[in-house]
C-alpha cells in the first residue's frame, strides 16, 4: 500500500531475511539509546528473537526504498483471553504525523482481533515510555496503565500474571513497570493535553527516564471502536495539503 511518499508492507516474520531484520534493528539504534551496561550484540540477538516470534511486522519505506519505520504485533490466546502485544514501534521523526501511521496500526490490530476473538476478552498490551503512551491517549477514549486505580477487575486479574510471562524477570510487579534495555528520550509535548497525559503517566511510572516502561492496556471492544473516528479525523487532516505536520509516532509501545 502506498500513500504520500510511504509504502507499507505487512510481513510474516519468516518472509524477512536476516538482513531485513538487521535493518530494523539499526533503525531502532538510531532512534533510541541502549543502557550503558547492555552489550549491543546481546541486544541484537534479543531483537532478532522477538521479531522472529512476532505474528506480523509492518515495515514502512520511503520513495527511495529506505526503511523509515516499523511496528510488530504478537498474538497470545487462552480459552477466555486474547492478548495482542506490541513490542517495537519506531519511526524516523521526519515522518511523524503521516496519515499512513494509523492505517498501519489498524492493519496490525484489527485482522487478528477479528479472527481470534471468538468470545474471548480481548486486549492490546505493551511496554510504553511516555512518548509511546501519548498517541494512545490521543487516539482512544479508554486506555489504562497497570498500577492505576481504575484498571478494570478483568484486566487486573491478568496483570497479576501476564507481564511476568511476557517479560520474565525484567517485570517489576511492585512498581508495575518493565526494565528495558534502552534509555528513552524525552517526549515531545505540544499541548496542555499532552502535558496532562505525561503527568498521568509519571504518577504511575516516575522513574521512566532510567529505562523503565509502564505496562499499557487497551481494551479491544466497543471503546476501541469509539477511537476510530478520532483516527479518521487525523487521517483526513493528514491527507490535506497541510498534512504531515503532526508530532505523533505510530501508536505502539517502543522498547
Amino acid at each position: 500500500m502506498k500513500l504520500q511518499g510511504l509504502q507499507l508492507r505487512i510481513r510474516k516474520p519468516g518472509a524477512l531475511a536476516d538482513a531485513d531484520v538487521d535493518t530494523l534493528w539499526r533503525l531502532r539504534g538510531r532512534l533510541i539509546d541502549l543502557r550503558p551496561e547492555i552489550d549491543p550484540a546481546d541486544d541484537r540477538a534479543a531483537f532478532f528473537a522477538c521479531i522472529r516470534a512476532a505474528h506480523r511486522v509492518a515495515v514502512l519505506t520511503d520513495a527511495e526504498g529506505e526503511v523509515v519505520g516499523f511496528q510488530d504485533i504478537s498474538v497470545h490466546k487462552w480459552p477466555k483471553l486474547l492478548i495482542l502485544q506490541g513490542e517495537y514501534g519506531f519511526l524516523e521523526p521526519r515522518w511523524r504525523g503521516h496519515p499512513m501511521l494509523p492505517i498501519m496500526t489498524l492493519l496490525l490490530i484489527v485482522p487478528p482481533w477479528v479472527r481470534h476473538q471468538r468470545g474471548r476478552d480481548a486486549w492490546y498490551v505493551g511496554d510504553a515510555y511516555p512518548s509511546g503512551f501519548l498517541p494512545f491517549a490521543r487516539s482512544f477514549p479508554v486506555v489504562y496503565l497497570a498500577g492505576e486505580a481504575d484498571v478494570p477487575a478483568a484486566a487486573a486479574d491478568f496483570v497479576a500474571w501476564l507481564p511476568q510471562r511476557l517479560y520474565g524477570d525484567t517485570w517489576e510487579p511492585e512498581a508495575s513497570r518493565v526494565r528495558l534495555r534502552t534509555r528513552p528520550r524525552p517526549p515531545v509535548v505540544r499541548s496542555a493535553r499532552d502535558a496532562a497525559v505525561v503527568e498521568r503517566y509519571e504518577r504511575v511510572n516516575p522513574g521512566w527516564a532510567g529505562g523503565y516502561a509502564a505496562f499499557l492496556l487497551l481494551p479491544l471492544d466497543a471503546r476501541f471502536l469509539q477511537g476510530l473516528p478520532t483516527i479518521g479525523r487525523r487521517l483526513r487532516r493528514g491527507l490535506t495539503p497541510r498534512g504531515r505536520r503532526g508530532e505523533s509516532p505510530p501508536p505502539t509501545p517502543a522498547a
